[in-house]
């Protein structure tokens, strides 16, 4: 048997529920071609929703498919369930008014009144389980009925609990109907709303760095929709996972999670994040992991999912001093409480770790340096003697040699240094090859160098070990 959808409610429903107007094809439930009867039939017969033909419902509508060939298939139909409390009124009706709240259940298209009301009986509260109720058909809002006219004083037709054949409709409500005589004390401890306990809890807004890395390390139940893998059984498991820190690496890079992504849409996370100077880890480890951090670099994040901007704080390795990167701008500035917005990447380098700062070459001359202290003594000691740069006078043309016509000196390349140092007397310049002038740059640097090496092993420095090379 298969499925098809009514041209009116486009509920979908078996073949067996359908009637189909021959002449257009039109597919209709039974509930939706008793409304349009109802509504705009002119004796006995009515116009067909689809082609507008006059037709008789009774000889034009046949069943799609006849309902002795179907193969067992249960329909289920999401039904809205309702409490509602019966009520008398001053003109003899009677009146109703919804309590607690709705729920949904999915109930079976044909079954029978004692199937519906099993079905229905746990959805009650313990309060209200051993008093007398109905089971009633309703509108959505459990004032009328959902079969009878519009107008008819049927404030649903009830349901009993027999072997009755029951057959639900699009448009069903199912209404527990509870009389007037019921305790009211019953109903405000079935339907008053208890508050959750996390409810009273009271969240700052501003978190901590402390308090991410709890959520990130703590236990996590795999169930069945998320089961892990047993290698030894080779079966799919239930099992509780959590994350922990064996050993830390010389610099921890903590990246917090900014942006959260659902299908093809996503957010930027705005919420404030407190993260120290020293970060300690004992509390998220399982091993090593106990030693103190320092906080040496951040980077910042202004913007949204689609746009933003980066800027990043660093520390100095050797003078400790911070420094803010706003593009081509930089500031002496430390990160601060401002800060706890926008940051998007924490570096934290872990105590005791040695990290030599990068130097030029030409610097140094080539030395290298047993640790950071011997290096910091030798840079400033650099830095103390470094000859104030000199201004080049205008070159000439080389080489020494006067011409007849004219009287301009040049000098030749490859001349003597006590000729070079006399043409420089002069104002003049020698043009020496690239690779004579590197070598000689080289060799003054490197002896410079080693003079000022030799200056801080007479320092009172001890622990200092200068290695050559």
């Amino acid at each position: 048997v298969e499925w098809h959808v009514c041209g009116i409610c486009l509920e979908e429903m078996l073949d067996t529920e359908l009637l189909t107007h021959e002449a257009c094809g039109a597919l209709l439930c039974s509930g939706c071609l008793e409304s349009s009867v109802k509504h705009s039939s002119t004796a006995g017969r009515v116009s067909c929703p689809m082609c507008s033909r006059t037709v008789d419902p009774a000889v034009d509508f046949r069943p799609l498919s006849d309902p002795s060939s179907g193969d067992g298939t249960i329909r289920l139909l999401q039904t809205t369930i309702l409490f509602r409390l019966e009520g008398d009124s001053s003109n003899g009706g009677v009146t109703s008014k919804l309590v607690g709240h709705p729920t949904l259940l999915n109930l079976p298209v044909a079954t029978v009144g004692s199937c519906l009301h099993s079905l229905v009986a746990p959805l009650l509260p313990p309060s209200l389980s051993r008093l007398s109720w109905q089971l009633c058909l309703t509108d959505a809002k459990g004032k009328y009925c959902s079969r009878c006219p519009f107008g008819s004083s049927c404030g649903g037709c009830v349901l009993v609990s027999y072997e009755v054949p029951v057959e639900l409709r699009p448009g069903d409500h199912l209404s527990l109907s509870f009389p007037s005589s019921t305790p009211k004390t019953a109903l405000e401890e079935a339907f008053t709303v208890k508050e959750h306990s996390s409810l009273t809890l009271k969240y700052s807004d501003t978190l901590t760095l402390e308090e991410c890395l709890k959520e990130f390390s703590k236990k996590e139940t795999l169930d069945e929709e998320n089961p892990w893998f047993c290698p030894v059984c080779k079966e799919m498991k239930k099992a509780v996972r959590s994350l922990s820190l064996l050993s830390l690496p010389p610099v921890l890079i903590v990246h917090l999670k900014r942006f959260v992504f659902c299908g093809s849409s996503g957010i930027k996370i705005g919420a404030a994040v407190d993260f120290p100077q020293q970060l300690t880890l004992q509390h998220h480890s399982d091993g090593e992991a106990t030693k103190t951090l320092q906080l040496i670099a951040c980077v910042c994040h202004f913007g949204t999912l689609h746009s933003g901007h980066y800027t990043a704080y660093t520390r100095h390795p050797l003078t400790k001093v911070w420094h803010y990167f706003n593009d081509e701008t930089t500031s002496e500035k430390a990160p601060s409480p401002s800060d706890s917005e926008s940051a998007y990447l924490l570096f934290y380098q872990r105590e005791g770790v040695a990290v030599s700062p990068f130097v030029l070459p030409d610097e140094v001359g080539g030395a290298s340096f047993a640790d950071e202290k011997e290096q910091e003594v030798v840079l400033q000691l650099l830095r103390m003697h470094k000859p104030p740069a000199k201004t080049t006078p205008k070159p000439h043309p080389l080489p020494v040699k006067r011409s007849s016509s004219e009287s301009d000196l040049t000098v030749a390349a490859g001349v003597d240094q006590a000729t070079e140092h006399f043409l420089t007397s002069l104002g003049l310049e020698t043009h020496r090859s690239e690779t004579q002038a590197q070598a000689q740059t080289q060799a003054q640097a490197q002896a410079q160098t080693q003079g000022h090496i030799a200056r801080a092993r007479q320092l009172d420095t001890p622990n200092v070990f200068i290695k050559e090379v």
